[in-house]
């Protein structure tokens, strides 16, 4: 998990420098790398805690997806308006390296 975020993170951290369309283009492709490698692990790492309700767990983590999904538009939305784009990377940034603080604090079983 900590590598998706990782890379996800720094693919949108290193958007705020981009100055042409090619190095737009490289960091989208990282950020397409690191988004399937923090979903699965997300929904790897969620059978390790829930053996006996799992798949309601699974359905729960697929309809909070959706709901950040819709929420997500909104704030990126608002600050593209108010902030410009750059710094609306660097905020996706931010909130894509929370991940990475709960997952150092998260108890491995």
């Amino acid at each position: 998990m900590m590598i998706g975020a990782i890379t996800l993170g720094s693919s949108f951290a290193f958007m705020y420098f981009v100055n042409s369309f090619t190095l737009a283009v490289v960091c989208f492709a990282i950020n397409g790398i690191g988004h399937p490698l923090l979903l699965t692990s997300i929904f790897g790492s969620t059978g390790q805690y829930f053996e006996k309700r799992l798949y309601l767990v699974m359905g729960l983590i697929t309809s909070g997806i959706g709901i950040g999904t819709l929420i997500i538009g909104v704030e990126l939305e608002w600050a593209l308006e108010n902030f410009g784009w750059r710094a609306t990377m660097l905020i996706q940034s931010a909130i894509v390296f929370q991940i990475c603080i709960c997952e150092i604090g998260r108890a491995h079983v």
